[in-house]
Formats: C-alpha cells, sequence, structure tokens
C-alpha cells in the first residue's frame, strides 16, 4: 500500500514550472479494491494563464508507479458573476451602458471591484421585477451571489458622473493632483452636486485636498453631495 498523490504541473508563461497539491487521498491497498475521491479547488489567476498544465499522479515520492485509473472527470461547479441583480428596476431608467460601478469589499478587503457596464435591463424574479446590470469582465466572492444571506450581498455604487472634475498630475509627486478650494466666501451659499471628482488633493500639504470650502465663515444652506471622488 501507499500514499497516492495527485497534483499538477503548471508551466508559467516565464518558463517556470510549479507543482501544486490537487489530491492526498488515505493510503490504499490492493485489496481495497476501486475507490472514489473528489475535490474542489478554484482555478486561480496561474491556472488560467498557465502555457501548459498536466496532471500527474505520484505513490510516495515515485510519479513510476503505476495507479489504474477507471474514470477521471472535470466539472464546472461555480464561477464569477457577470451581472448583478438590484432590488429596484428604476436603475434600468437611471443607469446604461459605459457607467462605471464599483462594489465595495464583503467578505475580504481584496473584493472589491470596478466595473463597467455593458447592458440594463429588466427581469422578473420570484414575482417581481429587479434591475439586472451586466458588465465586462468578472466580479466574485459569494456574498456577491444571488443566493447570499441578504445580510452580506454586496452594496452596489454608481460612480459615473455627467460631468468630471480632473487634473493632471504631478510629474514630480505622483499624489499630487489639482485641488479645488472655494476661498473666502462668507454668506455665500455654495452648491456642488452630482460631479465625479478624479485625480485631485494634493498629500502632505494643508488645504489641498479634492473639494475644499476654505475659512469662508457663515456658508448655511451651502450644498455638496452626490459627487464621487477617486484615484484622490
Amino acid at each position: 500500500g501507499g500514499s497516492i498523490i495527485v497534483k499538477l504541473v503548471i508551466t508559467n508563461p516565464s518558463g517556470s514550472i510549479r507543482y501544486r497539491d490537487l489530491l492526498r487521498p488515505p493510503k490504499q491497498h490492493a485489496s481495497s479494491g476501486w475507490v472514489t475521491h473528489t475535490k474542489t479547488f478554484t482555478v486561480t489567476e496561474e491556472l488560467a494563464t498557465a502555457i501548459d498544465v498536466k496532471l500527474i499522479t505520484m505513490v510516495g515520492e515515485s510519479v513510476a508507479a503505476a495507479v489504474d485509473y477507471d474514470d477521471i472527470k472535470i466539472e464546472f461547479k461555480e464561477g464569477l458573476g457577470q451581472e448583478i441583480l438590484v432590488d429596484s428596476p428604476l436603475v434600468a431608467k437611471c443607469w446604461g451602458p459605459g457607467e462605471v460601478l464599483i462594489t465595495p469589499s464583503t467578505n475580504q478587503y481584496t473584493d472589491s471591484k470596478v466595473v463597467h457596464v455593458v447592458d440594463v435591463s429588466i427581469r422578473i424574479q420570484d414575482g417581481k421585477e429587479v434591475g439586472v446590470i451586466k458588465f465586462e469582465g468578472e466580479v466574485g466572492f459569494h456574498p456577491h451571489f444571488e443566493n447570499a444571506d441578504p445580510r452580506t450581498r454586496a452594496e452596489v455604487a454608481l460612480l459615473s458622473r455627467n460631468m468630471l472634475l480632473t487634473a493632471v498630475a504631478d510629474p514630480g509627486n505622483p499624489l499630487h493632483g489639482g485641488h479645488l478650494i472655494v476661498l473666502h466666501t462668507p454668506d455665500v451659499v455654495q452648491h456642488l452636486e452630482g460631479v465625479h471628482v478624479k485625480g485631485m488633493g494634493q498629500q502632505g500639504k494643508v488645504g489641498r485636498y479634492p473639494i475644499h470650502i476654505h475659512i469662508s465663515h457663515n456658508v448655511a444652506g451651502s450644498i455638496v453631495k452626490a459627487n464621487t471622488i477617486t484615484d484622490s
């Protein structure tokens, strides 16, 4: 008897080869007869971009040992989503192709995602209308999926705005962009709404923020809302 190890041999685009354990079932003996083993695994970026993937078996440390197979098959279980369902069908009237959305992280700090919308439509789901947003690429992790616990489903935010306020970064300091300052305007009501602010702010410099109302004293009634600030 011996311990059978099933491995993937992955050849990366650089030509380097890496071995990945796929299955390590308990020791078997000739008297065990045929046994069945299953394993769920994730197709990582390394696997998806590999130029070659081989499946090998080893008994102990030997790759020359004979192992009989009756059937080997790989079945697709689930993949990353390419659409988002939202409770309100009104998004079909407000959002459209070309819009940029973000789904914030839910269960891992790395799983936030920015996506570009390619289609928005209405679907009947469980007897009610829902908005369906389809996008380029994929967004993953279980809390994003329809059958996830409602308490852990991802929120969806719209980053796009009809007006863009941006600036060219300082070649000498990539953390310095432009800055918007409303300076010394006492008793003047300010209103900034629905603007996408991108590449603004100057890190490390006091008063050089993406949006800044500075020493304006009484500005009661002023509104700064529904803006998005990115890469700032």
